[in-house]
C-alpha cells in the first residue's frame, strides 16, 4: 500500500538521512485514516498512481496536483470535486476536514461522525445517524451546502443554526465592527468576531441527491 507522502533516502558519510517531501502540517503521520479509492485527473484520465494511496492525519488532498477523488475513511466516504482541496484530520469516531477550496461530498457510515471547517464555520451532524451532504466553499465569505440526508448543525463562536434535510442553504460570513454592531442591522454581537447569516436558496430532491451519490460510489460500498 502506498503512502500519501514520498520519502527520499540520501546516503551521507556515517548518517542515513530520510527527508520527507510532503510532510503533514502536524509533523506527525502516525494515524492512518483510509485510502483513495478512485482519482481522476482534469483531462478525465484515471490517476492510477494515486489510487490505493493510504491517507494519514494531516494530509492535504488531492495528493497529485489537480484531480477529483473518492476516498474511503472507515465506514464513511468522501468525494472531492475537481479544483477542490481539503486538509484531513482524525477524530475518535470519524474524521474532520478543513475545506480550503471547491466542493466536497460526505457520506458517513453508521456510528461515525465528521466535522467540516470552512471560513470559520464548523459543520457537524446533529446525532450519530448516517449523513449525506454537499459543501461548497464559494469564497472566503460564502459557503453553499445541501443536506441530502439527516439534519446538520452549523457553528461560529456562540452562534448555532440548523441545516434541515432536503434543503440547500447559503451561509454568508459577516464582520462585526469595533462597537459590536453587526453590519446588517442585526442585534449587537461580540466585538472583533465574525458571524454568519443563513438563507435557504433552493429545495432539493432528497431521493435524487442520494441516488446520484449512490450511483457514484456503489462500486466501493460494501
Amino acid at each position: 500500500m502506498r503512502s500519501a507522502s514520498t520519502r527520499i533516502v540520501q546516503l551521507v558519510p556515517v548518517v542515513l538521512v530520510c527527508v520527507p517531501v510532503a510532510q503533514a502540517s502536524t509533523g506527525v503521520r502516525s494515524v492512518p485514516m483510509g485510502t483513495i479509492v478512485q482519482a481522476t485527473r482534469a483531462n478525465h484520465e484515471i490517476d492510477a498512481e494515486a489510487e490505493g494511496t493510504t491517507l494519514f492525519d494531516g494530509d492535504t488532498l488531492p495528493i497529485n496536483g489537480e484531480s477529483s477523488l473518492l476516498a474511503r475513511l472507515g465506514k464513511s466516504q468522501m468525494y472531492l470535486e475537481l479544483n477542490s482541496s481539503v486538509i484531513l484530520h482524525h477524530l475518535p469516531k470519524g474524521f474532520s476536514i478543513s475545506l480550503t477550496s471547491g466542493t466536497v461530498r460526505i457520506d458517513t457510515g453508521p456510528g461515525e461522525t465528521f466535522e467540516a471547517m470552512a471560513d470559520g464555520i464548523a459543520i457537524r451532524p446533529v446525532g450519530d445517524a448516517p449523513v449525506l451532504t454537499t459543501i461548497t466553499r464559494v469564497s472566503d465569505r460564502e459557503i453553499n451546502m445541501t443536506s441530502h440526508k439527516d439534519t446538520l448543525r452549523v457553528f461560529m463562536a456562540d452562534q448555532v443554526d440548523m441545516i434541515q434535510e432536503g434543503h440547500s442553504y447559503r451561509l454568508d460570513v459577516r464582520p462585526v465592527d469595533s462597537l459590536g454592531a453587526a453590519n446588517d442591522g442585526q442585534k449587537p454581537k461580540a466585538p472583533g468576531r465574525n458571524y454568519f447569516t443563513i438563507v435557504m436558496i433552493a429545495g432539493v430532491s432528497v431521493g435524487a441527491g442520494i441516488a446520484a451519490w449512490r450511483a457514484l460510489v456503489s462500486p466501493c460500498k460494501p
